[in-house]
């Protein structure tokens, strides 16, 4: 999924916090594009907004009720947007 929110605001740091609070397990972080184009870490960065002070990062999680991890992520003070990106068929 890609999260955006709110820059300097500590909200990754609660993200983070929430998604242990739930048992979640984070398998994959990126917030930058120093990946080959295409991948997660190039879609965080497209979304990135200096402009607005929002930047963006895509998030793949695992475990128990991960289902509701958008909804509850989404809820997170400073979190602007949660999007679900597509799977990768390789990753099933």
């Amino acid at each position: 999924m890609l999260i955006t929110y709110h820059d300097a605001q500590g909200v990754l740091r609660r993200l983070l916090a929430d998604c242990t609070r739930h048992g979640w397990t984070v398998t994959a972080l990126a917030a930058d594009a120093s990946g080959p184009p295409g991948d997660l870490g190039d879609l965080a960065t497209s979304a990135r907004s200096p402009q607005s002070g929002q930047v963006s990062v895509a998030v793949t999680l695992a475990g128990r009720d991960v289902h509701r991890a958008a909804h509850t992520l989404g809820a997170v003070d400073g979190v602007t947007a949660v999007d679900q990106l597509p799977v990768d068929d390789e990753q099933e």
